[in-house]
């Protein structure tokens, strides 16, 4: 992740005890030499720029759409000038020109456009064929002083260095620059990528690549033993030769030997002779077959990872497919190194861009990705020393396809046949799914995968189960998705379940923090495979035995945990107004002592002391609500001032509400929750607690108080369910069940994840009235408890004195 630097020592520096010191470093501490700049930075600084120039163009009314891909095309001009592929400083000189008479800029670019598109020649300068869709046509936005100057600016950036996510970013800005300024909300940091493409790509394939070594390993050594041989009888055929010619010197000094002994030396000489020049060829045909064995095996995983294919189904601009090539390409890199190493001839690089499949639902986001993965090889391929492939230089990529990755019409979209599958789907929690989808797609999607992917789960669980699908089906290997964590609990997590059942989890993060739009969230990381696989399992990067549907491990899979009979029908979540009915203390107290209504009724039936999750656990608010209940529109409106009020502030809000119930009773709250008031008509007081806290706490409430939906009630009134609930088996239990929410990770408890799954102890479920169980010794020690947990807190929040 640092920018490249150069360091060049002629042999004269070296006279230099600082030349000969930055010499040994390279050899002997190389991190000394580690830039203090990284690619982070710099794409950084440049989005920066170039979000500023975005807004500016919208700001002046251009189309957002029109402006993203004329940015791309300005920042990819500014690449290519920088690495050569553009004459040097032909851009540079452009702006320059341009800031002379900037009414002319238009027309300069554009020609530009033109040339690349086609190739051809500008002012007599030879243009290389660019194509790809980037330059489709000659569209040039105007562009003032200021607007030239920032350009020029721009062009002082290490744009061979600059990550190509950075394309991502700037097509998010153009088209939106309400987002928000942090960087890093708009493109996903690389080491959280990696996680996903770690598991997936590098470490099987290395481990393929490893065994191919060994394997070729033994096949060279096969060899060994043929060729010892050979040298072991070329060193007997060589001292045969020498004592034959010992002995003809000898004859030739007067020593003559025998006719026998002349006879016997020359058969032997033959003997030998003959052996050697045998066990030579047989050693040569043993090297052969064995350099043809390792070659073969050598070019089996070469056309293994040319064959290889990642589809990204949900590719946004890129970033998994050009971290997914990235991978390949140095992985193929590698190979041919060290098969160099085995006396092999090393392949030109054969994996590029038709590795990667992808499948984006908007037309400039797919094109985006085709740009980022051209500009990914092209760095990589100049980094490795190593030219471009052919023209043109931005090759149409139809492997990255535009259209939806869930539907096609009413039925389940298809996917092509990949060995990996990665991406990042986009988050879309259950409610919201209609106000972004709308009601006729959501409607059909459900459809589509009824029985696969239940109601209440978040939009990404399709994606989850459409990868599950191509594994169970043979048309993939493997698959690394990213989620909300929400996929580890509640309706989602059903999901996992199937994953579970047809695949194995074999390496997840349960809980990473993530940015998305500029919000920081937190993700869970899952990747899963066949059963068959032999992957080595992890979870948050530590190695485990086997990874459970809700991300964890160990023999206590508590996904199984069922709800209980017992405890069903106790705990309610509050009710969801969804509408400004909440008013003031004063205003309460006001309405409160008006006189009766035309109906003889006061306000007091439809005003309601309001309680929400930080009433509990922060200084109370003291707003009340105003509750009509399940009451007709005519009923209700007979209290006078509270029905006003709702017609004024709630009513033109519900007009535009998509449901048609919360349209039709805009009066009432959207979820009025009987069950919770049936509840506690027989009680004094009941229990709450936040759905979200940092802290799991419990308090007591007076029936008179209304809980807000982000609050759960407990239809109890003893002491001892009271302390049962606060005790620290409850707390571990609903930890352990419960989903984390928000930036500050923090815990959330679900009635039926957490309350109607928990084992209370025998003789102490709240399915039974306190008063059978009011002598039970365990009974009175737990209220004991509890009575004095609440007198020691309340004293501490509100000391008496």
């Amino acid at each position: 992740n640092a920018v490249s630097e150069t360091h060049t020592l002629t042999l004269d520096d070296l006279r230099d005890p600082r030349g000969r010191q930055k010499l040994k470093w390279a050899f002997a501490d190389p991190e000394r030499l580690r830039p203090g700049r990284t690619r982070q930075k710099v794409t950084e600084d440049a989005a920066g720029t170039f979000a500023g120039l975005a807004k500016r163009l919208r700001a002046r009314g251009h189309d957002p759409q029109i402006a993203a891909h004329f940015i791309n095309r300005l920042v990819f001009c500014l690449f290519a000038d920088d690495v050569g592929l553009l004459p040097a400083g032909l851009f540079d000189k452009l702006l320059t020109t341009a800031r002379k008479a900037p009414d002319r800029f238009p027309d300069y670019a554009g020609k530009l456009f033109r040339a690349m598109r086609t190739g051809g020649e500008l002012d007599l300068t030879a243009i290389d064929w660019f194509n790809g869709g980037l330059f489709d046509d000659d569209t040039a936005l105007p562009l003032n002083a200021e607007d030239l100057r920032i350009l020029q600016g721009a062009a002082g950036f290490e744009w061979d260095e600059v990550d190509p996510s950075i394309f991502g970013t700037l097509f998010e800005r153009a088209l939106d620059f309400a987002k928000r300024d942090e960087l890093g909300a708009h493109y996903t940091d690389r080491e959280k990528i990696d996680l996903i493409v770690q598991p997936t790509i590098i470490r099987p394939l290395q481990r393929e690549w490893d065994a191919a070594k060994a394997r070729i390993a033994a096949a060279l050594a096969a060899a060994e033993a043929p060729a010892a041989r050979a040298r072991a009888l070329a060193g007997e055929r060589k001292a045969a030769e020498d004592a034959a010619t010992q002995q003809d010197r000898a004859a030739e000094s007067g020593k003559p030997a025998g006719a026998a002994e002349r006879a016997a030396r020359q058969a032997r000489l033959r003997t030998v002779k003959a052996d050697a020049l045998k066990a030579a060829t047989a050693a040569q045909t043993a090297r052969t077959k064995a350099q043809d064995a390792a070659a073969a095996i050598y070019h089996a995983f070469v056309d293994r990872l040319r064959d290889f294919r990642v589809l990204d189904p949900a590719c946004g601009s890129g970033n998994f497919l050009y971290l997914a090539l990235m991978a390949l390409k140095d992985i193929e890199h590698r190979a041919a190194l060290e098969a160099e190493t085995f006396g092999l001839r090393r392949r030109l690089p054969e994996v590029g861009p038709e590795n990667l499949l992808g499948i984006e639902i908007s037309p400039y986001a797919a094109e985006l990705a085709r740009v980022v993965v051209w500009i990914g090889n092209i760095q990589w391929s100049r980094r490795n020393g190593m030219g471009l492939a052919g023209r043109p230089i931005l090759k149409p990529l139809d492997t990255i396809e535009c259209r939806d990755a869930l539907l096609d019409g009413d039925r389940m979209a298809h996917w092509p046949k990949a060995d990996v599958i990665v991406g990042n789907p986009p988050f879309i929690g259950p409610s919201d799914m209609r106000r972004s989808l709308g009601d006729s797609y959501t409607e059909k999607l459900r459809a589509a995968y009824t029985g696969r992917v239940p109601g209440g789960a978040d939009f990404v669980c399709f994606w989850f189960e459409k990868a599950r699908e191509q594994i169970a089906e043979k048309r993939a290997t493997r698959a690394g998705l990213v989620a909300t964590q929400s996929i580890r609990k509640g309706a989602s997590r059903t999901v996992l379940d199937r994953v579970r059942q047809t695949c194995t989890i074999y390496d997840a993060w349960d809980d990473e923090p993530w940015v998305l739009d500029g919000a920081a969230v937190r993700v869970s990381l899952v990747c899963f495979t066949d059963p068959a696989s032999t992957e080595h399992t992890h979870l948050d990067g530590m190695p485990v035995a086997s990874i459970n549907a809700d991300l964890t491990t160990g023999r206590l899979d508590l996904t199984l945990a069922q709800p209980l009979a017992a405890n069903r029908r106790v705990s309610v979540m509050g009710v969801k107004k969804d509408g400004p009915f909440d008013i003031s203390r004063a205003t309460a107290e006001e309405w409160l002592a008006e006189p009766a209504n035309p109906n003889g009724n006061t306000n007091a039936d439809v005003l309601r002391p309001w309680l929400n999750g930080q009433d509990i656990t922060r200084q109370p608010s003291g707003r009340w609500i105003i509750d009509f209940a399940s009451r007709t529109e005519a009923d209700a409106a007979f209290y006078v001032r509270p029905f006003s009020h709702v017609m004024l502030q709630v009513k033109p809000l519900r007009d535009q509400n998509r449901r048609e119930r919360r349209k039709r009773f805009w009066w009432q709250h959207g979820e009025t929750v009987p069950g919770l008031r049936a509840a506690m008509t027989s009680l004094a007081r009941f229990i709450a607690t936040p759905r979200v806290a940092k802290h799991r706490v419990f308090v007591w409430c007076s029936t008179a108080v209304l809980p807000d939906s982000r609050v759960y009630a407990f239809a109890r009134d003893d002491d001892t369910t009271f302390g049962i609930l606060h005790s620290r088996f409850h707390e571990a239990w609903s930890l352990a069940l419960g989903s984390r929410h928000g930036v500050g990770n923090d815990p959330t408890y679900n009635s039926v994840t957490c309350f109607e799954t928990f084992p209370f102890p025998d003789g102490l479920t709240p399915n039974l009235p306190a008063a059978l169980y009011a002598d039970d010794p365990r009974a009175i020690r737990i209220a004991d408890a509890a009575r004095a947990l609440t007198t020691a807190r309340d004293r501490w929040l509100n000391p008496p004195e």
